[in-house]
């Protein structure tokens, strides 16, 4: 059987909505976003049920990007009873440690954190997963295997090593004066 629409005038809906709360103050623009996006819901059974509504879609769109950080290798997950265990992915780490370098601090004038490293072939991977990161965390190739980056991110790019295990290969230094200041310009 086809839904009958009833066209139902904005301060109809406002006025019920207002009614229904039962305050004497209210948040305008809250009321005004949710009565245009919630006008049926407002009508159906007043504030409560909108606010049922928006926890829903907040919960379904919390299950929706767990899903795909799952599917995309940054999250692993385990049920555990009712609950639902969630851990970051080497991938996960690597990308969340990334972003926690580009907003890092910057060293003061020509101060500058300096990473370089000899990665045996065998060890590829963390090659690979190391200049991914310098990339991603605006480091920049002052020569080959040296990267240097303007940001304090020492302490950092020293806990990307540990978990990698690479302190065999890849060194950290925070320097000073370099002979000549390094630029992206410059690269080799």
């Amino acid at each position: 059987m086809p839904r009958l629409r009833v066209n139902v005038s904005m301060t109809k809906v406002l006025l019920t909505a207002l009614v229904s709360m039962g305050r004497v103050v209210y948040n305008v623009n809250a009321i005004g976003n949710d009565l245009r996006r919630y006008q049926s819901a407002f009508l159906q059974g007043g504030h409560e049920y909108v606010r049922e509504i928006k926890k829903l879609q907040h919960n379904r769109n919390l299950q929706l990007t767990l899903y795909r950080l799952r599917r995309a290798s940054y999250l692993k997950a385990a049920k555990k009873g009712k609950n639902i265990l969630v851990a970051l992915t080497r991938k996960g780490y690597t990308a969340t440690l990334a972003m926690r370098m580009r907003q890092a601090p910057l060293h003061g004038d020509k101060f500058y954190t300096v990473v370089i490293f000899d990665i045996p072939e065998s060890q590829r991977l963390v090659r690979r997963q190391l200049r991914l990161l310098l990339r991603q965390a605006g480091f920049f190739k002052l020569q080959q295997s040296v990267w240097v980056s303007k940001a304090d991110v020492f302490t950092l790019v020293v806990e990307f090593i540990k978990q990698v295990k690479g302190d065999k290969w890849i060194n950290v230094i925070q320097a000073a004066n370099l002979w000549q200041s390094p630029s992206p310009h410059n690269n080799v």
